[in-house]
């Protein structure tokens, strides 16, 4: 725990009280512990704690919610309006967390976006992700009132621009500007993605190392069409 908070609290210092910090638990704590981890971090004022213990149990969510000082966001592992209705009805979570690919696509995000409008509960999608998921959240951010954050990575593959005609800008006030074309805004080069072929890679958890989600010659896709 010393070691977590001397990195939280490295980061706060650095970055100040303006910039806004989201602590993730990726699923990681039983109900005791991770209501410990809330109280400790809530002297860094986070946005958030992310998932603090395993989705499948919402009883457990629901204790750590209601003892937690800082607002508990979860749902990037719950599928459709199922797994989205209850908490929501037990009051679980202060954001939603849907991801486009495996909560059931943009009209189910919508559809579960005006759910957590019903319960003044934030809507901050999932995305860990490609150009589509990236583009299609972009257009459910344009247009759901309850939108709050967006999760997107700031590098991918080198050959990640090769694949589509995607060109994201990001503004220096951290807004990321909707893509303009047809349909979601971008267009896919099949021929392109055909030269990365899928190759299978262990599971992460399984080698104590969950967070080792980048690839080694990770490079920003942000920016790119002006020169940065």
């Amino acid at each position: 725990m010393d070691r977590v908070l001397a990195q939280i609290d490295a980061v706060r210092g650095a970055v100040g009280r303006d910039v806004e910090l989201f602590v993730e638990g990726h699923g990681r704590f039983d109900v005791r512990h991770a209501i410990k981890v809330a109280t400790e971090i809530a002297q860094f004022d986070p946005v958030w704690f992310e998932e603090p213990c395993p989705p499948d149990n919402l009883d457990a969510l629901v204790d750590v919610r209601r003892a937690s000082p800082v607002p508990i966001a979860a749902g990037e592992r719950w599928y459709g309006r199922q797994g989205f209705a209850p908490a929501l009805a037990r009051q679980a979570v202060d954001f939603v967390q849907p991801d486009v690919t495996h909560a059931g696509g943009i009209a189910e995000l919508a559809f579960i976006s005006t759910l957590a409008a019903t319960s003044y509960v934030g809507f901050a999608p999932h995305n860990p992700s490609g150009p589509l998921s990236t583009a299609a959240t972009l257009q459910l951010g344009a247009t759901l009132p309850n939108f709050r954050y967006l999760e997107i990575m700031a590098t991918d593959v080198p050959w990640r621009p090769e694949i589509t005609n995607e060109r994201l800008v990001l503004t220096d006030d951290g807004d990321v500007l909707i893509p303009t074309g047809v349909g979601l805004g971008i267009e896919v080069d099949l021929a392109a993605i055909e030269q990365h072929p899928f190759t299978p890679h262990p599971m992460r958890m399984f080698r104590d190392a969950v967070y080792d989600i980048r690839p080694r010659d990770e490079r920003s896709f942000f920016n790119l069409g002006s020169g940065s």
